[in-house]
């Protein structure tokens, strides 16, 4: 496993990925990097192709976590440029614009309901961050998974400004 995911890092291997290796059994490439506000406002969101590797390992989570709850998923935004982040009032320092983060959405089921799945799937993720002012929560992975914390947390945005708070993801609804 160690040598697939030094692979994925070598420069030479990203070189020969492409945009539509994110496709996955359940999720097309462009759910990976689509923006409404891009569209809106007529900017290019595609990832640099130096970021694949990172948006390889994000597709391969999700799916992970797609077929661990057997429920579809929606992808409200995944890869976001600086400027498209800037647009949406993302974090300055968000994981969006590094390809290792995605804010999803399942029908039928709140956010609280959503956060309390991936924790009973016990799928080793790094940070998931219940969003209430998005409705949304936020899959955030680590492009080393030795290094997952297996994080959950509350967001909320402050005069402007997000913080986050650690909960127990076993008190969830």
């Amino acid at each position: 496993m160690i040598d697939i995911f030094n692979n994925f890092f070598n420069k030479e291997k990203a070189k020969t990925l492409t945009i539509n290796d994110l496709k996955r059994k359940n999720f097309e490439a462009i759910d990976f990097y689509f923006s409404d506000t891009a569209r809106q406002m007529k900017i290019d969101n595609t990832p640099p192709i130096e970021l694949l590797p990172n948006g390889m390992l994000l597709a391969d989570a999700l799916q992970e976590l797609r077929d661990a709850i057997n429920l579809p998923i929606i992808i409200v935004n995944g890869y976001r440029s600086s400027q498209i982040n800037k647009l949406v009032g993302g974090s300055p320092t968000s994981k969006h614009m590094q390809f290792l983060a995605c804010d999803i959405k399942i029908p039928n089921l709140s956010i609280w309901q959503i956060a309390k799945k991936i924790y009973e799937c016990k799928i080793k993720t790094h940070i998931v961050l219940i969003e209430p002012v998005n409705n949304c929560v936020h899959y955030e992975i680590h492009p080393d998974k030795t290094k997952y914390q297996n994080v959950y947390k509350i967001a909320k945005k402050i005069n402007g400004e997000w913080h986050s708070e650690i909960i127990d993801p076993k008190t969830l609804i």
